[in-house]
């Protein structure tokens, strides 16, 4: 499987499922962020930032634990 089919199968499963795991690695998942209250940093002025979904990724401990000493 090339790069991008690997790509195109993680997107399709975040949407249906939400999680995509890699044993070994760390797991995607997608995440709903409230909206809030910001401010332009140009301008000072205060916005509101809708809410959105996100991708999230959390690293698993073996693999923390592999690279803590690089």
């Amino acid at each position: 499987m090339n790069g991008k089919a690997t790509i195109d199968d993680m997107i399709k499963t975040l949407r249906e499922d939400k999680v995509v795991r890699i044993v070994g690695f760390g797991k995607f998942e997608i995440k709903e962020r409230a909206g809030r209250t910001g401010k332009n940093p140009a301008t000072g002025e205060q916005i509101e930032i809708p809410a959105k979904n996100a991708v999230t990724f959390k690293p698993y401990r073996s693999f923390k634990e592999e690279i803590a000493d690089i």
